[in-house]
């Protein structure tokens, strides 16, 4: 029987998955309470200033920040950064002149950041699905003047082109696909949004990607599948960051395991990944995430990814 009861469901976790996966959750459950219950009055006072909308300097760039989205949005206008350390590792993976592939560029905090470190020669391939988040992204695009360095798409990307069903949640960077009822997590609306896949994207567009970054909320398999051809040629992508969530692949007919194999066949394997971005638990391995108690708990796991060419 589901419950939107934080106490229950947390107790729920503990029997099942244990007490490492039970302060995940607490932890996951926090961040998607207290940008509501603790800081109201900050909320209030931008509310009644800006209708809601406010402009601030996120990590060297400018954002517009939609504060009715109970998200990365409110996130960002609290604290100024999300996924610390991802976004600490993701500045290292970058390199001048690279051509970024962003499925799931949300509002456009990745796709900024990534245009400091790629220089004036690289470029950014950018996909999102969600109107809302793609108006957002557009404005945060248009504020940081970056015209001429970023392709925007507004598409999903999955297996084969197509017309999906598309869950809008409360927290627009938690939208997704799938119909969710983890966390008691339910959607204000749906829409219909085009899908294509990368590798006929690719084609069309003639790119050369060099990195790619995901967060498709669950959806992860279903895109792997449709970039095949990208990941399998010789001139691959050189690594990944995706975000990779259990909970929602097992949703999906898929799981952690088959999702990291089908990788592994193209020739990646973790570098770096962490349980919902935290400091810790930490694992440098496919084996090492294969083995932790957490691997198949609630949230995700933010996960670098490192092509091995000899194995690909």
């Amino acid at each position: 029987m589901k419950t939107r009861n934080p106490f229950v469901r947390v107790a729920r976790s503990f029997r099942k998955h244990g007490v490492l996966s039970t302060a995940g959750m607490a932890y996951q459950l926090a961040m998607r309470k207290l940008p509501r219950l603790i800081p109201k009055s900050r909320l209030k006072w931008a509310d009644l200033r800006y209708g809601g909308v406010v402009t601030r300097n996120v990590q060297g760039s400018r954002m517009r920040l939609d504060l009715s989205d109970e998200g990365i949005s409110r996130e960002l206008y609290l604290t100024g950064v999300h996924e610390r350390y991802s976004t600490r590792q993701f500045r290292e993976e970058l390199e001048p002149g690279m051509v970024l592939l962003e499925i799931g560029a949300n509002i456009g905090y990745y796709t900024l950041i990534s245009l400091q470190h790629l220089g004036p020669d690289g470029y950014v391939v950018a996909l999102e699905p969600s109107p809302v988040n793609l108006s957002a992204l557009s404005e945060n695009l248009r504020l940081n003047e970056v015209d001429g360095r970023v392709s925007l798409f507004p598409y999903a990307a999955g297996r084969k082109p197509d017309v999906l069903p598309f869950y809008m949640m409360p927290r627009g960077n938690h939208s997704t696909f799938i119909k969710r009822d983890d966390h008691g997590f339910k959607p204000v609306s749906v829409v219909d949004v085009q899908v294509t896949s990368i590798d006929e994207l690719a084609k069309r567009e003639n790119l050369k990607i060099d990195y790619f970054r995901m967060d498709v909320e669950g959806y992860e398999s279903e895109v792997i599948e449709g970039m095949a051809e990208t990941l399998a040629d010789t001139d691959a992508p050189s690594g990944a960051f995706i975000e990779v969530h259990p909970v929602l692949l097992r949703q999906n007919g898929s799981s952690t395991l088959s999702f990291l194999e089908r990788m592994e066949e193209f020739g990646y394997t973790v570098k770096t990944a962490r349980y919902l971005g935290r400091r810790r638990p930490v694992v440098h391995s496919n084996a090492e995430l294969l083995a932790h108690p957490l691997v198949d708990a609630p949230g995700c796991w933010e996960a670098f990814f490192v092509r091995d060419i000899s194995a690909a």
